[in-house]
């Protein structure tokens, strides 16, 4: 496997999990017997995030390529062209209902994309400092973006941001 960035089991119980790092390629494997199923093939850098759809037919993944793609498991092809970022990506998610797929990266920006074409569904979304995680609400309405100093949500159907940029929680000793 080499040095794994990501790691995300397949949610329909098939025991399919997928990886990615630094072989630049993500794999598909059978947790049971260890074998390979298929090998993703396309990015030029460490492959760091992962993300399945929810009927596991397709996956997504992000790269120090400056690039995400959306691929067919069956066959190991991509879907769309490659998702282009300015800068690094750091994290993905399709959200549940399989209609978005959200990116976030390393200069602070955010953008959404229909999964099944690959094409931008928003403008850039300036978040703050570097971003590290997205995820949706269950029912896909929103989404949450955490970097450096904090969080905000977005609205996924506007992309406007439903709450302020709030900052990082810190802690109290006692």
């Amino acid at each position: 496997m080499g040095e794994t960035r990501t790691i995300r089991f397949a949610p329909d119980d098939s025991g399919r999990f997928l990886t990615g790092g630094l072989k630049q390629v993500a794999e598909l494997w059978d947790v049971t017997t260890g074998s390979k199923l298929q090998t993703f093939r396309g990015h030029t850098g460490t492959v760091i995030a992962s993300s399945w759809s929810r009927d596991s037919r397709t996956i997504a993944t992000a790269s120090y390529d400056k690039t995400a793609r959306v691929w067919d498991v069956a066959t190991g092809k991509t879907i769309g062209d490659p998702m282009l970022h300015l800068a690094d990506p750091s994290h993905l998610e399709i959200s549940l209902d399989g209609k978005r797929l959200a990116t976030v990266a390393r200069d602070g920006t955010a953008r959404l994309w229909d999964p099944g074409t690959s094409a931008a569904v928003s403008p850039l979304l300036r978040q703050g400092q570097s971003c590290t995680t997205v995820r949706f609400s269950a029912d896909g309405s929103v989404f949450f973006v955490h970097d450096h100093d904090g969080f905000r949500f977005w609205d996924t159907a506007t992309a406007l941001p439903v709450t302020i940029h709030y900052p990082e929680p810190v802690g109290v000793e006692r």
